[in-house]
């Protein structure tokens, strides 16, 4: 008992509680016409209301201390969550960064290899304009000399013609007179004859010379006629070729085209890809802070 008393001393808050309930035993034993006994107030049943009070005051400890240690390892969790979010945070921004770092490499490569292309297609294409005007500005120049070449020869050809039609027919006058004619006019004046006869032989032989002459003239403006359409038509296969690389040139540039565009696109989602990663991102560390 004197125990239970130095206990009581001891801990303030605990002696007021234990006089508390002492005069309330009190006042229900004088309530109840003094049916309870003092050595039962003072001893027994002190000592069981105190067996109690610290039953109910481990019990609180024990529920307190649990609690105390949920929310530590509640603070502990959301901690090393925060951590985890934050790291695998920092890995998907790395890994999206270094995508697109390498898609904008890409797409900058890509757009260097299209303005590369249009240049070369623009200096084909500028080159085989040049190419294509002065050889036409030559042949429109050979074209009309040899107008002018064939018509002047043809007139030549022409008079010469005619020269050699009239030399035959008045050789063959002279020949037609017959002998008489010939053989009195050879008595009268053989000299004059035979001078007159070989004139007209001189005047043919001159004009088929001169015929030939125009004819190689003829063969020579027309093969000439011929290697010019020759290289009308190597020009023209040359333009064939030229157009044929400028439709390949353009069909790459598309495709480059739509490569840069799929690029883009590719850079596009990858951003909104990044943009949704953040946003669902911050609202998890939104619910783990909550």
């Amino acid at each position: 008992m004197k125990l239970l008393f130095r206990i009581f001393k001891e801990n303030c808050l605990l002696k007021g509680e234990v006089l508390s309930l002492s005069v309330l035993s009190a006042d229900k034993c004088q309530q109840t016409e003094n049916s309870c006994w003092e050595g039962e107030l003072d001893e027994d049943w002190l000592l069981s209301q105190l067996q109690e009070y610290f039953k109910r005051n481990a019990r609180a400890n024990v529920t307190e201390n649990k609690q105390e240690n949920d929310v530590f390892l509640d603070l502990n969790a959301l901690a090393h969550l925060k951590d985890l979010v934050s790291q695998r945070w920092t890995e998907n921004e790395g890994r999206l960064l270094t995508q697109i770092e390498e898609l904008d490499a890409q797409l900058k490569a890509k757009e260097k290899q299209c303005k590369d292309c249009e240049q070369k297609i623009a200096e084909i294409r500028d080159d085989f304009e040049l190419q294509l005007r002065a050889q036409g500005r030559q042949l429109e120049a050979a074209k009309k000399f040899i107008l002018e070449q064939t018509t002047e020869h043809e007139e030549e050809r022409q008079e010469y013609a005619s020269q050699i039609a009239i030399l035959k027919s008045r050789l063959a006058e002279e020949l037609s007179r017959g002998s008489i004619e010939i053989q009195k006019f050879n008595s009268e004046s053989p000299a004059s004859s035979t001078t007159i006869v070989e004139a007209l032989r001189e005047d043919l032989a001159l004009a088929r010379a001169s015929e030939e002459k125009l004819n190689k003239k003829i063969a020579q403006l027309q093969w000439t006629i011929d290697t010019i359409s020759g290289e009308v038509e190597t020009l023209k296969e040359e333009k064939s070729s030229l157009t044929a690389r400028i439709e390949e040139a353009a069909s790459v540039e598309s495709n480059l085209r739509t490569t840069v565009n799929d690029l883009r696109n590719e850079n596009g989602n990858l951003d909104k890809g990044t943009t949704s990663c953040i946003v669902k991102s911050l609202c998890s560390a939104s619910k783990f802070t909550l």
